[in-house]
């Protein structure tokens, strides 16, 4: 039997990253946060919310809680930047890249806020956005520095 390609495993391990991402934004906390139409639509106020617990609270719970959300909604989605570009020749271009992501997470948002397993946050499409923008940019230095994929 043959091996697969590079291309195959980027196409399993993309399969693996977008069911990890599912359970990750929609099941995980089944139960916990079954609370419809929840949202923040003011930049930057989660975000200064959680710095602030990490600036002053003592509580180290609520300080990993508030570490984990800001490094997390960036670096969980850095991958998909890697992976869309990879994968879909056409997003290669920054344009429809951005169209992509920009879709993307604005539907995980709407998709949370309506089903009542998460919340519209703007400051999580800004930190999400962050992650796929940087893995974008990775990718396009991997790719510089490699030739193409």
């Amino acid at each position: 039997m043959p091996c697969p390609n590079r291309k195959t495993w980027f196409w399993l391990l993309f399969g693996m990253y977008c069911l990890l991402m599912l359970w990750l934004l929609f099941f995980h906390r089944i139960g916990a946060e079954l609370m419809p139409f929840r949202y923040n639509l003011r930049p930057w106020d989660t975000i200064n919310r959680y710095l602030w617990v990490l600036r002053h609270s003592a509580n180290d719970v609520q300080r990993r809680y508030a570490a984990a959300n800001l490094v997390g909604n960036v670096v969980l989605f850095l991958p998909f930047g890697v992976f869309l570009p990879t994968l879909f020749p056409k997003l290669r271009t920054l344009g429809r890249f951005s169209l992509m992501a920009v879709i993307t997470i604005l539907s995980v948002e709407l998709l949370q806020l309506f089903t009542g397993l998460g919340a519209l946050d703007v400051d999580d499409v800004s930190l999400n956005l962050l992650g796929i923008f940087s893995g974008f940019l990775l990718w396009r230095m991997i790719n510089a520095c490699n030739g193409k994929w």
